[in-house]
């Protein structure tokens, strides 16, 4: 394929975009001479790419995708995805996987995003409910929600982090788009983990032991960071993934930390 074949309809399709950035790469491919190579970099932000992608304006999601197909099903199969760090991107396996080439489909994703809170406030609701069966004190119940707290307000700081941090992603131009499907699909392993978070704390309060609060304080954190760091790594390749990753999770459940010992306190 040359680059004129390849502009010959130029006036029926869009132009050649890099999915990260959206720089029009038509330019590139009037350069080629006599075929088309499998891989280029965009000029302006320096994304290695697939030319199969760039040039593909049907370009399907996985066959698992909620947001690419919709259905009940899909949406579950989805929501199990995201629980899990590299469910949902893993570079060099796009075909499988959600990349920035795929279309984002916004109102799906508010669906994904309402399931999200649904899943987290439903998991949350049990790990209270259980504490305070288990124990039948009012106190425990106030330790694993403020557990939980912790958790659910550590997701959504860690997103806001993300604004603070953005210039990792405004070095290499990434559209705001590509962070807010990243926001949205967190939501799913964020009440997850609070709610495991909440229920690890609570038996280290019953305990008095340090150690396993601290390690239910730890839960979330720790999850959400290995989470955000393939995302960053395998979807918007930032250059320094675990460093961007590290830094929106510290500041997000350092504030949400403070919040709920002031809580705490309030409450003792």
């Amino acid at each position: 394929m040359d680059a004129q074949r390849v502009l010959a309809d130029a006036d029926d399709r869009p132009p050649a975009l890099c999915p990260r950035c959206g720089y029009d790469l038509v330019g590139e491919v009037m350069r080629w001479q006599g075929a088309c190579p499998l891989d280029g970099r965009c000029s302006e932000c320096g994304l290695e790419l697939r030319w199969a992608e760039v040039l593909d304006r049907e370009q399907r999601h996985p066959a698992w995708s909620y947001e690419g197909h919709g259905g009940a099903g899909r949406l579950v199969w989805t929501v199990c995805r995201g629980a899990v760090p590299c469910g949902l991107w893993r570079r060099g396996r796009e075909g499988r996987y959600l990349g920035m080439g795929h279309a984002v489909d916004r109102q799906r994703l508010w669906v994904v995003l309402t399931v999200g809170v649904v899943l987290g406030l439903g998991v949350g609701a049990g790990a209270l409910g259980w504490v305070r069966v288990s124990t039948g004190g009012w106190r425990s119940g106030v330790v694993a929600a403020l557990g939980l707290a912790y958790g659910g307000m550590g997701t959504v700081l860690t997103m806001a982090a993300g604004l603070i941090f953005g210039e990792s992603l405004a070095r290499v131009r990434v559209r705001w788009e590509h962070f807010w499907r990243c926001a949205t699909y967190s939501v799913i392993p964020g009440g997850l983990l609070g709610a495991v978070g909440a229920v690890v704390s609570h038996e280290g309060a019953q305990a008095s032991a340090d150690a396993w609060v601290l390690a239910g304080l730890g839960v979330a954190p720790t999850g959400m960071a290995l989470w955000w760091w393939r995302a960053m790594a395998d979807y918007v390749r930032v250059e320094r993934p675990l460093p961007t990753a590290a830094a929106m999770v510290v500041v997000g459940y350092l504030a949400a930390f403070t919040a709920a010992f002031v809580t705490a306190l309030r409450v003792g």
